[in-house]
């Protein structure tokens, strides 16, 4: 007699901040796939909007953690991933609440990291919801003396050269898959990251420690893209992005190249705040100004400490 195989336990994780109905179809389309192992977790980042009764019924069945502030991104799933190592998961799947996934979306993952024991942290085929046949992100490779990223196929229609399975060093913590193994020996994300950035830094170390990144195209997800800030190229997307940027470099670099990396960076988004202003857009001239200087404040002070001085209460 055949035996049944046992599917590794996973635990997704999904940050909730007041967008409960695109929660609850995030949550639905999780529910739908057909992975026999799952366990949801919701960490609700201190919601101020109520969640309406007939939306709440869709949040049946998974385990939600309430925190009584806004702790961000990164801190959020820090809490997931901790309940999570509580219920033995042998993957975490972090998946953005804007998000939906196909039903196979997680079979093919794990099925692939089965497959290949290198691939300690494996990320979809993204793409944006409107149009659903573009591509937001298939994998993308980060350069060591610039710290940017090489996005693959960001805004192409999809095709089959992005059908192939490859390793990189930088996936998306959107939906992002990773082996409990890298969590014990790296840590979660550095709870200094307010929002963006978190993943950068957790790719970096965790490739810096020996762990295999791998894109696998046939597990797909769907993609609001930044609907908690506003929207891509939104203000508070613009802001959060200033204030991380600044901590990123600090943290990744060392001697002559930080500084060629921090002084690039300023002069960069200097030269944007007046673009900005040349096109009358005061409220980005503004915004951005404020995330640099306290990114460069937080420069300054150094960054031995966790705490970030990235303004949380203007998101």
């Amino acid at each position: 007699m055949q035996m049944m195989r046992s599917e590794p336990l996973v635990c997704g994780i999904v940050i909730n901040w007041n967008r409960w109905e695109d929660t609850a179809a995030c949550i639905q389309s999780m529910k739908s796939m057909n992975y026999p192992n799952l366990k949801i977790i919701l960490v609700d980042n201190a919601s101020t909007q109520t969640c309406d009764p007939e939306i709440a019924q869709f949040f049946t069945e998974i385990e939600i953690i309430w925190n009584t502030e806004n702790i961000g991104f990164a801190s959020g799933v820090n809490l997931g991933i901790k309940r999570a190592l509580q219920l033995e998961a042998d993957f975490i799947f972090t998946l953005n609440n804007d998000s939906l996934v196909d039903p196979g979306c997680l079979m093919a993952m794990v099925n692939f990291a089965e497959e290949e024991p290198s691939a300690a942290i494996l990320g979809p085929k993204i793409y944006y919801m409107d149009p659903p046949d573009r591509i937001w992100f298939a994998g993308a490779n980060r350069d060591r003396l610039t710290l940017a990223l090489l996005n693959f196929g960001r805004g192409k229609k999809d095709c089959a050269k992005f059908d192939f399975t490859r390793k990189v060093t930088y996936l998306c913590a959107g939906a992002m898959l990773i082996r409990k193994e890298v969590i014990e020996s790296v840590g979660g994300f550095d709870p200094g990251y307010f929002m963006y950035y978190e993943d950068c830094e957790f790719c970096m170390h965790a490739s810096s420690n020996g762990y295999n990144l791998y894109y696998v195209p046939e597990a797909r997800v769907w993609h609001s893209v930044a609907v908690s800030t506003g929207g891509e190229g939104s203000v508070l997307e613009s802001y959060y992005r200033t204030c991380s940027v600044f901590r990123f470099i600090y943290r990744n670099s060392r001697g002559f190249h930080r500084l060629l990396l921090l002084t690039f960076r300023t002069i960069f988004i200097i030269f944007q705040i007046l673009l900005h202003l040349l096109l009358g857009q005061h409220e980005f001239v503004l915004i951005k100004w404020k995330g640099l200087i306290e990114g460069l404040a937080c420069i300054r002070e150094g960054y031995a400490l966790t705490s970030y001085r990235c303004n949380r209460s203007i998101g």
